[in-house]
């Protein structure tokens, strides 16, 4: 395999972990219009998102905490906060590749919490892998199926159902924010 042939899942690990959603509905297009294909697409995509949530956890693991020590009135706090995501790390993990704005508020969130590095890197990776099969489908194969049935242009179809996609997410997004919020507020 050529270089040349490398390079766009290169660029497309590289910027699945900086930057998830954009890059990969991009990708996904390009699969959708035959110019990649979708196996590499998937796993390439899958494992760069997962890369970058899992990133900002382990940088931040002892780091943060030693950080935000110096601040006694977030100290007090630091029980409940691992309470409330101890009792829901597994869906914190396998849910932040589904909210866009909030991935490195979560991971470092997990971090502060000190969830188990095994724990979070294994959700945290299946999440990257439905979220990819998801995105992937929707755009790279619904899209064009359904461009057939109706008649109108793939491509246009392809771009319309992704950004139906991310916008779920961050609907999404926003709905795990107010839950948070409240269980900090009943903290």
């Amino acid at each position: 395999m050529s270089l040349t042939a490398v390079l766009p899942y290169l660029a497309l690990i590289l910027g699945t972990a900086a930057e998830g959603e954009v890059v990969f509905v991009g990708a996904s297009v390009a699969v959708g219009a035959g110019k990649l294909h979708a196996l590499p697409v998937f796993l390439v995509g899958a494992l760069g998102s997962a890369l970058g949530d899992q990133f900002y956890f382990y940088v931040l693991r002892g780091r943060l905490s030693r950080w935000i020590d110096r601040w006694p009135a977030i100290v007090s706090r630091r029980a409940s906060v691992e309470r409330s995501i101890g009792r829901y790390s597994a869906l914190v993990a396998f849910g932040m590749r589904f909210t866009p704005g909030l991935r490195i508020a979560l991971a470092a969130t997990c971090a502060y919490a000190r969830v188990p590095a095994v724990r979070f890197s294994i959700f945290n990776l299946l999440g990257a892998v439905v979220w990819a099969a998801a995105m992937l489908s929707l755009v790279a194969f619904g899209g064009p199926l359904i461009a057939r049935r109706l008649r109108v242009n793939g491509v246009a179809l392809m771009v319309a159902l992704a950004l139906a996609f991310v916008s779920l997410t961050l609907v999404a997004g926003r709905l795990l924010r107010r839950r948070m919020q409240q269980l900090r507020d009943a903290a």
